[in-house]
């Protein structure tokens, strides 16, 4: 094919049918631009749906003398050819892509942690100063992997190196011990978004790379992990991450809602805000992958995946959180998660099996209405408080909901605040578009709230 056409995709036609068992070598050689860096599984020869195959590697990569290169695995050795510097890279460890990343005017800094593997930041040097942003980049990743490891009970596989590299582009991605960072990250620092962001791509090391995904339809399982787990991150170890955490939570629900109540924070990210209700009304739901997007909402895999995915993963803590004081049993689900599927690919089904194994109980209607069901619930509602026969008081909660089928089941959390300074929390099982519940109460509550804590996503409104 001359150099005239252009085709991501080559298809090989074999002479004879290929016979089970029996080795073909094919071999060919192609030109490919790239920028400073590889992107994962489109710059060499891949089978289709073969993202659970993972394999190692051997590469030689040549590059000018005035250009420094940071690859994935061990450099085996290094050599110089006239102008030019051939270094060779041994990928040990079974993986699914590969990836390098190279420059001309850099600077790297490392950064050692007890735990973890020396973390080296290789970044742009473009700057008066940037020595400190490029060290900045390498220490939220120590810390994040840290976090992470504690967190979920299990380390990053042992390495020489971990490495993080600035790239010319916008975006992020994972490798096994390698990570691909947008150079803006490395010449701006923005409270809490800067660590979100970096965290992100460090969670990818258990979402995705540990525990894979079985379908298209599973990849939520590392998109929206990844990111709330960078969430957790950025609320328990960021200054003001209580704060930051809300407004994270204040941005999503504003992009899956299709409003604006993230306003201008830096989380929000107001070109994925589509205010037209027909067109938001026809995205797929989360368990439909990349074909949840639509002609009118391209980004509707990412509004599902990073934006709402992460939100019901919250609603879900909570849930868990208000019925036993604590994270302990969320963490939990997380962990075991990751130990019983660590080197395999998961389903939906087996993070709803490990759900079930910890907090014991039919959790369908969570999974059917919140992951393969893309409806939203608006709800209006109202409570009145009256004294009981006997003693105490009698608490009436009236409810209605709009937007979703019969079909739609959810649990909806209500915290009820005592004039002692007390709390308690009743649930309300939803199933039908208006009902009034009632709960008897020893004391007179001073207030009720409706759904606490982003605890419950929907359009809600107090009559």
């Amino acid at each position: 094919i001359g150099n005239d056409v252009y085709d991501d995709d080559v298809t090989i036609i074999l002479p004879t049918p290929l016979a089970r068992g029996q080795k073909r070598h094919i071999g060919f050689e192609y030109d490919l631009e790239l920028p400073n860096y590889a992107p994962g599984g489109y710059w060499y020869p891949e089978v289709p749906d073969t993202w659970g195959e993972k394999f190692t590697a051997r590469m030689e990569l040549t590059v000018n003398k005035k250009n420094e290169v940071r690859s994935m695995g061990r450099m085996e050795s290094k050599r110089e050819e006239n102008d030019r510097e051939v270094s060779v890279w041994v990928v040990e460890h079974p993986t699914a892509m590969i990836t390098f990343s190279t420059a001309t005017r850099f600077e790297e800094q490392k950064v050692e942690a007890p735990s973890i593997p020396p973390v080296y930041s290789f970044g742009p040097n473009v700057e008066l100063g940037n020595r400190n942003k490029v060290r900045n980049v390498a220490a939220d990743v120590a810390n994040s992997l840290q976090w992470f490891q504690f967190m979920l009970q299990d380390k990053v596989p042992e390495a020489q190196n971990f490495y993080v590299t600035s790239i010319a582009a916008g975006h992020g991605q994972a490798f096994d011990g390698f990570l691909h960072m947008s150079e803006y990250t490395y010449t701006g620092e923005h409270p809490g978004a800067s660590e979100l962001f970096r965290a992100h791509e460090v969670a990818h090391e258990w979402w995705g790379h540990k525990v894979g995904w079985k379908s298209y339809r599973d990849q939520w399982l590392s998109e929206a992990f990844a990111e709330y787990s960078s969430m957790m991150f950025v609320q328990a170890f960021v200054k003001g991450g209580d704060k930051f955490f809300e407004e994270i939570l204040d941005s999503y629900e504003g992009i899956v809602l299709g409003d604006l109540r993230g306003g201008f924070s830096k989380f929000n990210r107001p070109w994925l805000v589509e205010f037209n209700t027909a067109n938001r009304a026809r995205l797929g739901p989360i368990g439909h992958g990349y074909r949840a997007s639509t002609l009118e909402i391209p980004a509707g895999y990412q509004i599902q995946a990073y934006h709402k995915g992460p939100l019901v993963l919250h609603m879900l803590r909570t849930m868990l959180k208000y019925k036993t004081g604590n994270d302990d049993l969320f963490v939990e689900i997380l962990r075991t998660f990751v130990h019983d599927y660590s080197g395999k690919l998961a389903s939906t089904a087996d993070f709803r099996s490990v759900v079930e194994k910890k907090a014991p109980g039919d959790w369908g209607f969570f999974f059917d209405s919140w992951v393969n069901s893309a409806e939203i619930p608006s709800y209006r509602w109202s409570y009145s408080v009256a004294p009981s026969e006997g003693g105490g008081y009698t608490l009436t909660i009236n409810l209605k909901r709009s937007n979703v089928g019969s079909n739609f089941t959810t649990v909806i959390p209500v915290r009820i605040d005592y004039e002692d300074g007390k709390s308690g929390v009743t649930f309300i099982m939803n199933k039908a578009a208006e009902e009034s519940v009632t709960r008897k109460l020893a004391a007179k509550p001073k207030t009720v709230v409706f759904a606490p804590e982003h605890s419950l996503l929907a359009d809600i409104r107090k009559d």
